[in-house]
């Protein structure tokens, strides 16, 4: 199988996953009003791939985007939350039964990598970095389905 050749992410990406993870670490906490302006100037970009990053994060459920007042972070009943992670368990673990069967070697140094920054992260009591590499692992599970919308 060959490998494709590794795209560095476009501006819009790293900008969705910058806010992404400081709503996930509540940095950003539920509620909260994110400004185009202050957001782009504290981001270092312009306010198109600000909008399309948070475009995308509406559609993720992590923004709502309200007409005439911006963006806000999402608030996340708990309800939602058990409804999340109910069809979240059953697409891991679909996820994992066909990683376990189309993984390349790659996919398993990847992901071997991940676990080790897990483990490093949690001995030194780095809950952000233990986060990213558990997030991290579950992307690279999906990613190694060898599905092309997977590792979007």
């Amino acid at each position: 199988m060959q490998s494709e050749p590794s795209r560095s992410p476009s501006l819009r990406d790293r900008v969705h996953d910058q806010l992404r993870s400081r709503i996930i670490d509540l940095e950003l906490p539920p509620g909260h009003r994110i400004t185009e302006r202050e957001a782009s100037a504290e981001l270092g970009v312009s306010r198109v791939p600000l909008r399309e990053a948070l475009r995308l994060l509406e559609a993720e459920g992590l923004v709502v985007l309200v007409p005439r007042q911006g963006a806000m972070v999402a608030s996340w009943s708990r309800e939602d939350i058990v409804r999340l992670f109910e069809v979240r368990e059953e697409l891991e673990t679909l996820a994992a039964r066909l990683a376990a069967t189309r993984r390349t070697d790659a996919d398993l140094r990847r992901m071997r990598a991940l676990l080790d920054d897990a483990e490093h992260a949690l001995k030194a009591d780095d809950e952000s970095a233990t986060a990213a590499a558990n997030a991290g692992f579950h992307r690279a599970v999906v990613a190694a389905c060898g599905n092309p919308s997977s590792s979007a």
